[in-house]
């Protein structure tokens, strides 16, 4: 029997199967990509979790902001309708 009747696969598989050193490797290597994974998933989940704050706080400032634009308004109309009270008092007082 020779390699050219069976096909090389067999032979790489039987050497692979003998090399004790080679499983310890493999089961190594195995384990390594696990972790990489493991810390890539937490990375992203940690990155998910750092955008979904920074979204809180932009909307938390767009309220702030709103509510003072609000604020600043209603103050401008009490301004007006003060003045306007005023000048109808002042010009009572002239008239009488």
């Amino acid at each position: 029997m020779s390699a050219s009747d069976l096909g090389w696969e067999p032979i790489v598989q039987s050497w692979l199967l003998c090399r004790q050193d080679l499983g310890l490797a493999l089961s190594a290597v195995s384990c390594i990509v696990g972790v990489v994974v493991l810390v890539f998933v937490l990375v992203l989940a940690l990155a998910l979790a750092l955008a979904l704050v920074l979204v809180l706080v932009l909307v938390l400032v767009l309220v702030l902001v709103v509510v003072a634009a609000v604020a600043v308004a209603v103050a401008v109309v009490d301004a007006i309708v003060v003045a306007g009270a005023g000048a109808v008092a002042v010009a009572v007082v002239v008239d009488c």
